[in-house]
């Protein structure tokens, strides 16, 4: 066994570790539980009260809070004389797991791989023999994640930070004078109308392959 041997194997057993936990951490993103934390506000809250606020299983939700607890993402304080859990999202976690975040939002990003994977798994496997390709509409529900995305991060920066940084500012000059914009893979038009909205004197087309749009 050569000397980087053992540190290969912890880095791979992370790996699988942190990859679980990516996944736990879409799954309370997708299904509101950090946003019933952050509504229930500071302290500790029982898994049947956060289920509640979240309108979720109770069983199902103590077994993700438990998850989450152990990947040190939310906290866990246990009742010394009932055994009973409860749960706490510390405050300084908060932006980075609930919209309520905006631009610091990593949570809704957490989504993708599982997304991804689900959606088209065993057709990537199919294609590394045949060397076709994979069609848009294998991807269930990555439209809904785009505009998810669009959502938490654009509509806090888009005009505030990304397009007075675009050239040093200068395709805001041109957007204030008149332009022609194209937006290409527009998903459900949000940046198109936010642009739209603030520059008047421009005119914005928006196109995607998905027919929702």
């Amino acid at each position: 066994m050569s000397q980087e041997t053992p540190s290969f194997s912890a880095r791979l057993t992370g790996i699988l570790n942190q990859g679980s936990l990516n996944v736990t951490i879409g799954i309370a993103y997708k299904t509101g539980v950090f946003e019933a934390l952050e509504a229930l506000g500071e302290g500790f809250h029982s898994p049947e009260a956060v289920a509640a606020k979240a309108s979720l299983n109770a069983r199902y939700v103590k077994e993700l809070l438990c998850a989450l607890a152990a990947g040190k993402i939310i906290e866990l304080q246990k009742d010394a004389a009932s055994g009973d859990s409860a749960f706490s999202l510390p405050k300084e976690h908060a932006p980075f797991l609930c919209k309520s975040g905006g631009n610091s939002c990593m949570g809704v990003y957490c989504q993708e791989l599982p997304l991804l994977i689900s959606a088209a798994y065993e057709p990537i496997l199919q294609s590394f023999k045949t060397g076709e390709g994979i069609p848009y509409s294998r991807y269930t529900g990555f439209y809904a994640f785009m505009s998810d995305l669009s959502n938490t991060r654009h509509r806090a920066t888009l005009l505030s930070d990304f397009v007075p940084w675009v050239n040093n500012g200068a395709i805001k000059q041109q957007l204030e004078n008149g332009i022609r914009v194209l937006d290409v893979g527009c998903n459900d038009g949000m940046v198109s109308l936010l642009l739209a909205k603030a520059f008047p004197n421009s005119t914005f087309v928006g196109v995607d392959i998905a027919e929702e749009s």
